[in-house]
C-alpha cells in the first residue's frame, strides 16, 4: 500500500447470486490487485438475497484480499444477511463495518 491509498467502497445492490456474482468478483479482484486502493469495502446496506454462490465468491475475495495485505470490509450488512453470516457461523471471518471512518 502506498501513503495515499484509499479505501474502494462499492454499493452491493439487492442481491448477490449466481446471475451477477461473477461480475461482482471481477470487478472487486481488481480493485483489490489496484495499489491504490488500501481496503475494500463493500455496502452491504441494501442486501436482500444471498445464494450459496454469491457466499462463495465472498469468501473467495475475501481469500484474495487477505492474500494481497488488504482488508475486505462489509459496510452496514442488512440484518438479513447479518442472520446468515450467524446461521453459517461466519460472523468470525468477514469484518463488519458501521461506518467508513472504520474503513
Amino acid at each position: 500500500m502506498t501513503p495515499s491509498s484509499k479505501p474502494f467502497v462499492h454499493p452491493v445492490g439487492a442481491k448477490i447470486f449466481l446471475g451477477n456474482a461473477d461480475a461482482l468478483s471481477a470487478l472487486i479482484g481488481s480493485r483489490i490487485d489496484d495499489p491504490g486502493v488500501s481496503a475494500v469495502v463493500l455496502d452491504m446496506s441494501m442486501l436482500r438475497e444471498c445464494d450459496s454462490y454469491g457466499l462463495r465468491v465472498l469468501l473467495g475475495l475475501r481469500r484474495k484480499a487477505n492474500e494481497a495485505g488488504k482488508k475486505l470490509l462489509l459496510l452496514k450488512p442488512s440484518p438479513i444477511f447479518s442472520e446468515i453470516l450467524k446461521l453459517l457461523n461466519l460472523t468470525h471471518i468477514f469484518s463488519c463495518i458501521d461506518s467508513l471512518d472504520a474503513a
